[in-house]
C-alpha cells in the first residue's frame, strides 16, 4: 500500500509538471509569436565602424527620387563625421589644455572652438562614399544606403596646418603634443566600436 501511494504520488507530479511545461509553451522564439522579421541593414559589423585610423559613418534616406535619397543620406552620414570630429576634437583640445601650461585659458578655448570649426570645414571635403546600396521598396520610393569615411590623417594635416598658421594659437601650440593627444582620442573612439 505504501508503495502504492508514493508510485501515484509520483505519477501525480510528473502529470502536473508535464501540464505546466506544456502550458507555458516552452520556449518559442519571439519571431514565431509576434511575426517580427529581423532585418539586416547593410554595412553593419566591424569593418563598417571607425577604426584608429578612419572615421565611418553609416547613413540612408528614403525618397520617390534616386538622386534625393542619396544626397540626403550623403549629408546625414557627413553630419555624423562632423559630430564625431567636433566631439573629438573638443576632447583633444581639453586634454591638450590640461596638459600644458597655458597663460590665458579663456582665450584658448576661444581660439580653439574658431579653430575646430575650421579644421571640420576644411575636413570634411576630404569625405567620400566608401560604399553604397540602393533599394527600390514596394511603393516605388528609393531607399540609399552610404558608407562615408574620412582619413584620420587628413583631419591631423588640416589641424596642423590651421594652428601652424595662427600666430595667437601657435605660441601655446605644441605639435608634437597634440597629435598625442589627437591620436589617443582617436585610437579610443575606435575602441568604441
Amino acid at each position: 500500500m505504501k508503495k502504492l501511494t508514493l508510485l501515484l504520488q509520483s505519477l501525480i507530479l510528473v502529470i502536473v509538471f508535464s501540464i505546466i511545461f506544456s502550458a507555458c509553451g516552452g520556449s518559442k522564439k519571439i519571431q514565431n509569436v509576434t511575426n517580427a522579421q529581423k532585418i539586416t541593414l547593410p554595412f553593419q559589423g566591424k569593418n563598417y565602424v571607425t577604426d584608429k585610423s578612419t572615421i565611418r559613418a553609416v547613413a540612408s534616406a528614403n525618397s520617390k527620387d534616386l538622386q534625393a535619397a542619396k544626397t540626403e543620406s550623403a549629408a546625414n552620414a557627413r553630419a555624423e563625421i562632423g559630430a564625431t570630429i567636433k566631439v573629438t576634437m573638443q576632447r583633444v583640445g581639453d586634454d591638450y589644455k590640461n596638459s600644458r601650461q597655458i597663460d590665458d585659458q579663456k582665450e584658448f578655448e576661444k581660439k580653439y572652438e574658431s579653430f575646430t570649426r575650421e579644421v571640420i570645414n576644411e575636413t570634411m571635403s576630404g569625405s567620400f562614399i566608401a560604399d553604397q546600396e540602393v533599394f527600390q521598396e514596394a511603393d516605388k520610393s528609393y531607399t540609399y544606403h552610404v558608407l562615408m569615411e574620412l582619413k584620420k590623417d587628413d583631419i591631423l594635416n588640416s589641424a596642423n596646418s590651421k594652428l601652424s598658421k595662427d600666430q595667437r594659437i601657435l605660441l601655446d601650440y605644441d605639435q608634437q603634443k597634440f597629435k598625442e593627444e589627437f591620436e589617443k582620442a582617436i585610437h579610443e573612439l575606435g575602441n568604441k566600436n
